[in-house]
């Protein structure tokens, strides 16, 4: 049976792009800290979103996919308590911030 649908041979390489909440900081920063009983800043979730420069995004993804390759043939990178080897890359222009790549968090370098 013949498919009305055709794949190209070759296909589109796929280019990932990273991205970061702008509207939910994991810190508070504030001077002054404020309790309000059942308000919980970590129950919040991201509605603001802002990619990561092109740059930055291939180096995420580098850094990710070493890290899954090294999980499927078996080569698990030792936990940081042990060895203090971080699975982390810089980012931003002047790389002030650093991407975690096994919490997915965003935090200054």
């Amino acid at each position: 049976m013949d498919s009305i649908f055709t794949i190209p041979a070759v296909q589109p390489l796929v280019q990932p792009r990273w991205f970061h909440a702008k509207d939910i900081s994991k810190n508070d920063t504030s001077a002054f800290k404020v309790s309000s009983g059942s308000a919980n800043t970590s129950s919040k979730m991201p509605t603001v979103w802002e990619p990561f420069s092109t740059k930055d995004s291939a180096a995420i993804e580098a850094k990710y996919q070493l890290s899954e390759q090294k999980l499927v043939t078996g080569n698990e990178p030792t936990p940081k308590g042990r060895s203090g080897v971080r699975n982390t890359v810089l980012v931003n222009e002047d790389q002030l911030f650093e991407v975690d790549i096994d919490k997915r968090e965003v935090a200054p370098g």
